[in-house]
C-alpha cells in the first residue's frame, strides 16, 4: 500500500490512527509545536476549529471513540488532566505493531479514556522466577 492509499480520507478512523501512529515513530520535526498541526492535517481536521494551532489534546479529545490501544503507544504522555493516556508525541520513537484486525476503539471523554481489556485477577500473592509462563503460589 503506498503513501497515498493509506492516507486518503476513510471512515475507518480506527487503521488511519493505527497507520499516523505507525508512520510518524521514525519522523521528527524541527519545530515540535508543528506536530500536532501536521497530525491535524494529515487527519482532516480543520485547523480553524483550533484558531490553527492544535495541541495533541486537541485532537485526542476531537473524537468521542479511538483505537484503544494508543494507550500502549511507547511514547512520553500528556501532563495535563484527564489526558495522561494519551501521547504527547508521535514522532522519533520506538517502532510498534498493530494488528488493524483486532483494532477495538475506546471511548473519549473530557476527563477519561475508556477501555476493556482481557486480564486475570490475582487472588493471592505470586512470585515471578523470571522464565516464562512460571507464576508460584506462594500460601501466606
Amino acid at each position: 500500500m503506498d503513501f497515498k492509499e493509506k492516507f486518503k480520507r476513510t471512515s475507518q478512523l480506527d487503521q488511519h490512527f493505527i497507520n499516523l501512529v505507525l508512520d510518524l515513530a521514525s519522523r521528527s520535526s524541527s519545530v515540535a509545536a508543528d506536530e500536532p498541526i501536521c497530525i491535524a492535517t494529515l487527519l482532516g481536521m480543520s485547523l480553524e476549529a483550533f484558531n490553527s494551532q492544535p495541541t495533541m489534546a486537541d485532537i485526542c479529545g476531537s473524537y468521542h471513540f479511538i483505537p484503544e490501544d494508543v494507550v500502549f503507544v511507547q511514547a512520553p504522555r500528556l501532563q495535563i488532566d484527564g489526558y495522561g493516556w494519551a501521547p504527547s508525541t508521535l514522532l522519533k520513537r520506538s517502532k510498534q505493531v498493530f494488528d488493524p484486525s483486532t483494532v477495538r476503539k475506546g471511548r473519549v471523554t473530557s476527563s477519561r479514556f475508556y477501555i476493556k481489556k482481557n486480564g486475570i485477577k490475582l487472588l493471592h500473592d505470586f512470585e515471578y522466577d523470571n522464565s516464562p509462563y512460571n507464576l508460584y503460589y506462594i500460601p501466606s
